[in-house]
């Protein structure tokens, strides 16, 4: 059996919609894996939303098949700390823009945050350009849910095939 493992900041957000919404691609598919999620930076486990935030650890990069990272920063970290090799990582470039929004934990219909309170957070830090570019992002301009994002990302092009071991 496959796994995937999805990795944020925190494990909070972005990596477990990501791993909810992925699960049940393969569901509709009726292909049967381990999906996790974990954080790179855990510093507060304790539950928020219906789910405990689990830290990132060596044997999850070890066992699982394919790593899904939220940004290159986590993508680098993941090669240069842990020696993760660069063919099991896809970055989904996805920006740190999302707030809880279904009291089910369907987090992954989760909507983005007031993009005004949220921008200055995320431009900290970058050049102008760079600002330019993340201000200029189809997500960002067109106001998508994380949901429409991974849609958008077409998450289907990363399923293995089965492996029945």
């Amino acid at each position: 059996m496959n796994t995937y493992l999805f990795v944020c900041r925190s494990n909070k957000m972005r990596s477990v919609c990501c791993a909810n919404y992925f699960s049940d691609l393969l569901k509709d598919k009726g292909i049967c894996a381990k999906i996790e999620s974990a954080g790179l930076r855990v510093s507060d486990p304790k539950k928020s939303f219906g789910h405990i935030p689990k830290q990132a650890t060596r044997e999850m990069f070890d066992i699982a098949n394919r790593i899904f990272v939220m940004e290159e920063w986590m993508n680098y970290e993941l090669r240069k700390d842990y020696g993760v090799p660069e063919e099991k990582i896809i970055n989904l470039d996805i920006l740190d823009l999302y707030e809880w929004f279904d009291d089910n934990y369907r987090i992954y219909v989760g909507r983005k945050s007031n993009i005004e309170s949220m921008l200055p957070l995320i431009l900290i830090r970058k050049t102008e350009k760079e600002q330019n570019t993340i201000r200029n992002r189809v997500e960002v301009i067109a106001d998508w849910s994380l949901k429409r994002v991974l849609q958008y990302k077409h998450l289907e092009q990363y399923i293995l095939p089965e492996n029945n071991s």
